[in-house]
Parts: C-alpha cells; sequence; structure tokens
C-alpha cells in the first residue's frame, strides 16, 4: 500500500477536521476552513488533468494507437479483476 497516498486520503484529513472541531468555530468559519482545504487538495490534481489536457490536444491519438490503449487498458481491467477474485491481499 502506498503510505503517502494513506496519509493523504485519510490520516490528513482527519486530523484537520479534529483540528478544526476541537476549536468550535462557527459554521461558516468551519465551512471556510474545509473549504479551502479542499481547494488546496484538489490543486494537484487539478494540475496533472490540465498538463494532460493540454497535452493530449496536441497530438492526435490514430485508430492504431487507440486500440493500442483499449487494450492496454483491458488488460489492467481483467488483472484487477483477477486479483480481486483470487488474491484480495494484495491490494490492500
Amino acid at each position: 500500500m502506498n503510505v503517502v497516498e494513506l496519509l493523504c486520503t485519510a490520516g490528513l484529513p482527519a486530523v484537520y477536521t479534529q483540528v478544526l472541531a476541537s476549536h468550535s468555530l462557527p459554521v461558516w468559519q468551519n465551512t471556510t476552513y474545509l473549504l479551502i482545504y479542499v481547494c488546496a487538495y484538489m490543486a494537484d490534481d487539478t494540475l496533472l488533468v490540465a498538463i494532460a489536457v493540454v497535452g493530449l490536444g496536441h497530438g492526435r491519438l490514430g485508430e492504431r494507437g487507440g486500440r493500442v490503449l483499449q487494450l492496454v487498458s483491458g488488460v489492467a481491467m481483467l488483472v484487477l479483476a483477477a486479483a480481486l477474485l483470487f488474491r484480495p491481499d494484495l491490494l490492500g
């Protein structure tokens, strides 16, 4: 399991909301701080998506590339499905 991802998706939000709760802020301040956190949390993902959209917009994917992409995606899904069925301990 990716420890950094676990800390970001479970640990940091838990600590952040615990700190907010301990300060007994008014609802509007609590909501504002949560919105700031969500915006900061999503900033890197938004940047990556923007880079991918711009990058993919410059080069068109041909028919052959599209078929290869579908094949790779399908194989990845089958591997994940097999892991879930036969070895779920590998995923967690």
